[in-house]
């Protein structure tokens, strides 16, 4: 019971976050990479 009110809520948020943190720091290493490619999409974004 603990198991699914409590801890499997807080372990599904925790993988969640953690993704997102990976992608943002594997985006961060590319921008380092070449930093035109990198600032070209993102105005390309905007």
């Amino acid at each position: 019971m603990f198991r699914d009110t409590l801890l499997k809520p807080f372990t599904d948020i925790t993988v969640k976050a953690l993704g997102a943190v990976g992608e943002g720091a594997a985006r961060s290493l590319g921008m380092l990479g070449d930093p035109k490619k990198a600032w070209s999409k993102a105005f390309m974004r905007a």
